[in-house]
Formats: C-alpha cells, structure tokens, sequence
C-alpha cells in the first residue's frame, strides 16, 4: 500500500524546507566567513602599523642613549645597528602580516564554498522532492 496523494506531496514539500533551511544555514557560514575575512585583514594592517610604530620607538631609543653617553647618534656604528634593528623588524612584520592575510583567505575561501553548498542545498532539495511530487499527482 502506498502513500496517499497528501502524504507525498508533504513529503516533497518536507524536502524542500529542508534544503531550504540547510541553504540559510550555509548562508550563514558564508557571511561569518565573509566577516572574519574582513577581521584578519584588519588585524593585518593593524599588526603592521604596531611594528613600524615599534621601530620607530626602537630607533628613536637608540639614538638617545647614544646621545645621552656622548656617542654620535649619527655614527656609521649606530647606522648599522639601526639597520639590524629595521631588518630584524621588518622580518618580523612580513611573518605576522603575512600570517592574517592567509587566514583572511582562508575565511574568504570558507566563505565561497559555503555560498556554493548553500545554492546545492537548495537544488538538492527541490530535486529530491520531485518523486514525491510526481506520484502525489500521478505523473509517476
């Protein structure tokens, strides 16, 4: 005995809420992602501002204390020691900039493939439905 005309076009009906349900839940994810994409790309520049505002401080320091001991803020000794100080800095910076802007695209990539499962949710539950449609309307 088979189900009644009623009984499966509620069914059909239930599967296409329930693709449609799964594709808002998708959708969700795709815009959290989308927003956390945003997050780690602001963290990025912010981390890079903190580190050149570090070496600005680091610098300044340097040529102060070699003030205030006599020495020549400007001298070739003191250049280079700035300059280790720029290149270690700089090294730094790139590591933790370029770290945030993987996880930005990482988010961002997160954020398309949640849009994709969210359009195939609701394919797939509209094409999963159309048997029950078609025997509730005797098409099958």
């Amino acid at each position: 005995m088979g189900l009644s005309a009623p009984s499966l076009a509620f069914q059909g009906l239930s599967l296409i809420m329930g693709g449609m349900a799964s594709a808002q839940g998708d959708a969700y994810q795709a815009a959290q992602s989308k927003e956390d994409a945003q997050i780690a790309k602001i963290q990025g520049l912010q981390t890079s501002t903190a580190y050149a505002d570090n070496l600005n401080t680091t610098i300044s320091n340097i040529k102060a204390i070699r003030a205030a001991t006599g020495a020549d803020p400007n001298s070739p000794s003191t250049a280079a020691y700035i300059q280790t100080q720029t290149d270690n800095s700089d090294r730094d910076r790139d590591i933790a900039v370029t770290g945030k802007e993987m996880e930005a695209d990482q988010y961002s990539s997160d954020a398309m493939f949640y849009n994709s499962a969210a359009s195939s949710a609701l394919l797939g539950g509209a094409v999963k439905s159309l048997p029950y449609f078609a025997q509730a309307y005797g098409l099958s």
